[in-house]
């Protein structure tokens, strides 16, 4: 529960950096590019804080790429679905993929990237 609490807030500053990121490059570019360059800061500091204080392991940083590489997607993926089939803002559809991301990206980190196996911790 204490990991989920500290991925939860190292989610918090990942999406406020991302967020921000891809927010103010929508006024230059695609929203697509924009969600992949604000990932892509963001998930470098996603790797320092859960290396340092959620998991406190290095974990693998391939699998770590991967993972968020695929993560990635998924959100570029939901993202787009929401704003062509509901006509929805990028801005709003983005909010709503951030959290379905946010839960599977917490079980794949904790089971195959970082390798922690205590589940009480």
């Amino acid at each position: 529960m204490k990991q989920l609490a500290l991925y939860g807030l190292n989610g918090v500053v990942n999406t406020i950096t991302g967020y921000v990121v891809f927010f103010a490059l929508t006024q230059l570019i695609d929203y697509r590019l924009a969600i992949v360059v604000g990932y892509l800061v963001a998930m470098v500091v996603s790797y320092l804080l859960n290396s340092q204080f959620v998991f406190r392991s290095q974990g693998s940083v391939s699998r770590f790429v991967l993972v968020n590489l695929v993560l990635m997607a998924s959100n570029v993926g939901i993202t787009w679905c929401i704003v062509h089939v509901t006509g929805m803002a990028e801005e709003l559809a983005q909010l709503i993929a951030i959290p379905i991301v946010f839960l599977v990206g917490f079980g794949v980190n904790k089971s195959y990237v970082f390798g922690n196996r205590d589940p009480l911790r």
